[in-house]
């Protein structure tokens, strides 16, 4: 895998948590009430959302760390390094329980554009 697909991958992952961050900050720092009534639901789809890019992050940066010859294949290769929770990552049903505000819609679908590819990764290093 080359290193500038990682670099720009881990870049969009870090651009995408600031974006999270934002729109976690203007829901909830300001107290205004969205467009959705269920909260819990619009709670509970922002931290998918963090703990989905996070884990991206995080397998990335697992990644750099082999090429840079950091971390052995063992060590990549066991649970600490895999993403996990991917029945939850991938699930768009919980997501249309109500209207959620478009601005959260927006980013749980890039995070779930960006979370397949670095899936597809993640297990070629479980294959090998």
């Amino acid at each position: 895998m080359p290193a500038l697909y990682l670099s720009r991958t881990y870049d969009e992952a870090h651009q995408l948590l600031i974006e999270a961050r934002g729109f976690a900050q203007l829901q909830y720092g300001t107290g205004t009430n969205s467009q959705c009534e269920n909260r819990t639901v619009r709670n509970r789809e922002s931290v998918r959302l963090t703990s989905k890019l996070a884990q991206i992050a995080a397998c990335l940066l697992a990644q750099r760390a082999y090429q840079a010859g950091e971390i052995s294949r063992e060590e990549i290769s066991t649970d600490t390094y895999r993403l996990s929770k991917e029945i939850v990552c991938l699930d768009w049903k919980s997501a249309t329980e109500c209207e959620l505000p478009p601005s959260l819609l927006g980013l749980l679908g890039f995070s779930y554009d960006l979370y397949r590819p670095v899936q597809r990764l993640n297990q070629q290093f479980i294959a090998h």
